[in-house]
């Protein structure tokens, strides 16, 4: 439920924080009527992520129980990993230029006219949306269906409530904070996603005799249980990993948590 909760509450606030320069950017240009474009275009980015995320379900459901099953979850966890990777880090350095960016292409569409505004927040809205959508389909995959689920509504319904204050201004949130926070927590959440791509291939026997395992904790801490099920999801857990794996996980959070902690990573966003 945890990761699930994470990545729905950072990508809902994403979004909504995204949505709130729209329209603010719009209102103080002084065309409060042309607010129906942004919501039209957040409205239909949202619909066309939903259909979209629905089709790549429906797709991958038709190689469930065959030979293509690993590869497939395997392609959903690695591509996921990357994405998420992605966003913590380079979209984390960028976020300030990249709100300039958006207000002023705003500004220009208000005074254009034309369906510039509606274009933006879908365009906006959509790249965002297929972020969730496919994170969404890894996580389906790494936890149970039931707690993945209430974890995401829980997260959706906290990012919407903290988005709606913080743009009537009856919140305040320490928003370098929360995503340095959460960043760090959703950077071992990839690593997860790496470790279970890794484990998928394995299975295909894809790394011949380097895929024998190193060690077996089944006994110990088994992934069907509780706990196991848990650190399976957020931390990529399995009772027998192999050697490739084990580096590829160590060599991944050793980079990635050096270039995140890096001085001036966080400086980019602002409360």
């Amino acid at each position: 439920m945890l990761p699930a909760f994470l990545v729905y509450l950072r990508e809902g606030l994403e979004i909504g924080l995204l949505v709130s320069l729209l329209l603010a950017t719009v209102i103080r240009a002084g065309a409060p009527e042309r607010v129906r474009d942004i919501w039209a275009g957040v409205v239909t980015a949202a619909l066309t992520a939903l259909l979209g995320g629905i089709l790549v379900q429906v797709l991958i459901g038709r190689y469930v129980g065959t030979p293509l099953e690993s590869a497939v979850e395997g392609v959903t966890y690695g591509v996921a990993a990357v994405v998420l990777t992605y966003m913590i880090i380079w979209l984390g350095r960028q976020q300030r230029t990249h709100s300039r960016v958006l207000a002023e292409q705003v500004a220009r569409d208000v005074a254009a006219g034309g369906a510039g505004l509606f274009l933006l927040a879908y365009v906006t809205v959509l790249r965002e949306g297929l972020e969730v959508v496919l994170l969404s389909l890894a996580l389906g995959l790494a936890v149970h269906p039931e707690s993945g689920l209430v974890g995401a509504v829980l997260g959706a319904v906290v990012a919407v409530a903290l988005a709606v204050g913080l743009y009537r201004g009856s919140q305040r949130l320490n928003l370098r904070r929360f995503f340095q926070v959460s960043g760090l927590l959703l950077v071992f959440f990839a690593g997860g996603l790496l470790a279970n791509a890794l484990d998928e291939f394995r299975d295909l026997g894809w790394f011949g005799p380097y895929g024998h395992a190193l060690w077996n904790t089944s006994r110990v801490l088994s992934e069907d249980g509780l706990a196991g099920n848990l650190l399976h999801g957020f931390f990529g857990y399995v009772p027998d990993p192999f050697g490739v794996q084990v580096g590829v996980y160590v060599i991944y959070m050793v980079v990635t948590l050096a270039i995140f902690l890096l001085p001036g990573w966080g400086h980019h966003r602002r409360a």
